[in-house]
C-alpha cells in the first residue's frame, strides 16, 4: 500500500509543479533532493543515537552535493540523485539501523524517488541541449 500511495503522491507532486510552474525554476528539483536527503537526519534525531545522526548526516551531505552540482550542471544529474535516494531507501535497513524511520517509509519514499527521478530525467534530458 505504501508503494501505491508513493506513486499517487508523485503524480500530485508533478502536477503541482507543472500547474504552479515551480518546475521551471532550476532549484525546484534540487531542493526536493536536499529535503529528502535530510529526512533521514530527522529520523536519526528521533532515534537519538549520535552515531546514527552522524551517519545519516554524512549521507545527507552526499545527496546535497549531488543536488548543488546538478542544479548548476544538469537537471538529469538531479534526477539520477533522486533515483539513487530511492535505492538508498530500500537498501538502508541492510547496512544501518535507524529506529526513527517509520516502518512504511522505505516503500513510500522509494516509490516517490524512483518515479520522480525518472520523470526529472525524462523531462529535463530533452531541454538541456
Amino acid at each position: 500500500m505504501e508503494y501505491l500511495i508513493g506513486l499517487i503522491s508523485t503524480v500530485f507532486i508533478v502536477a503541482l509543479a507543472k500547474f504552479t510552474k515551480f518546475e521551471n525554476d532550476r532549484s525546484f528539483y534540487p531542493t526536493i533532493l536536499i529535503v529528502i536527503g535530510l529526512l533521514y537526519v530527522l529520523f536519526a534525531v528521533i532515534d537519538g543515537g549520535r552515531q546514527t545522526i552522524l551517519f545519516e548526516s554524512l549521507i545527507a551531505v552526499v545527496f546535497m552535493t549531488i543536488a548543488v552540482i546538478g542544479s548548476k550542471k544538469s537537471q538529469v544529474l538531479v534526477g539520477i540523485g533522486i533515483i539513487l535516494h530511492g535505492i538508498f531507501d530500500i537498501s538502508h535497513p541492510l547496512f544501518w539501523e535507524n529506529k526513527g524511520v517509520p516502518i512504511f517509509w522505505a516503500g513510500f519514499c522509494s516509490a516517490i524517488d524512483v518515479t520522480l527521478g525518472a520523470y526529472v530525467i525524462w523531462e529535463k534530458s530533452g531541454s538541456e541541449k
